[in-house]
Order: structure tokens, then sequence, then C-alpha cells
């Protein structure tokens, strides 16, 4: 029996939390199926970038599993009154972040990719921190919020990226950045340029809540987020104003949508 002299303390480690985690969290940090098998991969995979793309997509009935067992293993971490069931629910959920990092690096390949970087060097250093920003997604992903993880981590390689867009053309003399993503994979996310996919339509409507009805207006339509994209001309002369003016609108409510995507 512990005495007050050698009682262990629970650090208390942080996650997300659910509501189900009250009654059900012993359902929920049982393995899924097939986990053992995306373990094995992640443990003897090689660090280099092909082997890293080699691990399997998830699909998004596991993304939302793991994550829901990424977050209750450490809740029930945080429950234990005992070190060695501490340990070992601490040790199972970086199991899961493991899998949930490797079978994501192919999004990251793919963001740094876009950005068509003058070397090698420069490549794989932003592969690098690109990296460090989804591991820190991973711990940071409110699964119960319906968006797919690549909506999140996406969106975070693009503030990330867009804050050191004047450091990266003056290290590298490349162009402004424009983060357009492989198309095939569906991670697009340019808001400037209307490439907006259904993931990304649903954050957009999350971010634009409370805006003015007619900076949104001009927004959803210069985009087609709602329906055919339109020029800004044809949404002047709707609102009987000029093309200017709906550029300038749209452009301070493009800046509204990034400072509020910068405090989320």
């Amino acid at each position: 029996m512990l005495t007050k002299k050698d009682a262990w303390i629970n650090p208390k480690p942080d996650f997300i939390w659910n509501d189900d985690f009250v009654k059900h969290w012993s359902e929920f940090i049982l393995p899924m199926e097939g986990f053992d098998e995306l373990l094995w991969m992640a443990k003897t995979r090689s660090w280099e970038i092909p082997s890293l793309c080699e691990m399997p997509l998830l699909s998004r009935e596991q993304e939302q599993y793991l994550f829901r067992q990424f977050n209750a293993l450490k809740y029930a971490a945080g429950k234990t009154r005992y070190e060695a069931a501490f340990n070992r629910y601490m040790a199972r959920s970086k199991d899961v972040k493991d899998v949930l990092h490797l079978c994501n690096m192919r999004l990251v390949v793919n963001f740094v990719k876009a950005q068509k970087l003058p070397s090698p060097e420069d490549f794989m250093l932003r592969v690098s921190d690109a990296t460090m920003i989804l591991i820190n997604c991973i711990d940071k992903f409110d699964y119960g919020r319906g968006f797919k993880f690549s909506t999140y981590a996406v969106w975070a390689f693009r503030k990330t990226f867009l804050r050191l867009r004047e450091v990266l053309a003056k290290e590298s003399r490349m162009m402004p950045f424009s983060p357009d993503m492989i198309p095939d994979q569906g991670y697009e996310v340019d808001l400037d340029e209307g490439v907006v996919c259904e993931e990304q339509k649903a954050l957009l409507a999350e971010l634009t809540e409370g805006m003015e009805p007619r900076t949104l207006d001009f927004i959803r339509r210069s985009l087609g987020t709602n329906g055919p994209k339109e020029t800004l001309e044809e949404i002047g002369r709707s609102w009987g104003i000029t093309k200017e003016r709906v550029r300038q609108v749209k452009m301070k409510g493009l800046k509204e949508l990034r400072q509020r995507a910068e405090a989320c």
C-alpha cells in the first residue's frame, strides 16, 4: 500500500475531451482491427521520403477511431492511481500517435512538393517544419467536430508557411507563396484562388460565422463556395457598385478570415 511519503502523483496528461469518455472510455481504448500491422509498419519504416509515403492512407472511420482512442488512452492515464497503469496507457497512446503521424506523412510531402522549392536542402528543411506542425496537430485535433484531420493539418501548414513567406522568399528567392495542393489528393486550400474542397467549405463556413453579410456574399460568390464562381464585375453589377469596390471589400474580408484563422 502506498504511504503518503511514497505516493505517486498523476501528472494528468492533456487530451481532447469527449463526453462519451465518462461512460465508455474502456471500450474506446480497445485496439482497432489491423492496428498491430499498422504499428509494425510504422516502427520498421525507414525515414527516407519514399518509404514514408508507402504507409497506407487511413479511412475516415479508421482516423476517427484512432483519434478517439488516442485521447481516451490519455483520459484513462489521467484517471489511474497507479504509475504502472499510467505508463502503460501513455505508451499505447504514443503507439497510436506514431501510426497517425506516419500515415499522414504523405500529406506533408505532397504539401511541401507543391511549394516547388529550389533545392533538395530547402525541400528537406520544409518537410521537417511541416512534420513538426503535423505532430502538434495530432495533439490538438478535435475529432468530435466532424472535420477530417487532413483539413485541420493543411490549414495549420498554410498558416505557418504564410508567416514564413517573406523569409522563404528572401532565402530562396522564391515567388510569393501559393499553397496549391496536388488535386488528386483533395487537399486544396488556396482561398485567394478559390480552390476550395468540400471540407474546406465547412471550415470556411465556421470561420465566416458572424461576418458582415455583404462581405461574406462577396467572398462566397468570388470563390464559388455556394455556386458558380463569379467575377468581381458580375458581383458589383448585382449590388450596384464598381468592381474595384467589390475587390476592396473582398480583400478586407479575406484579411479578417486570416486573422480569425490565426486565432484558431
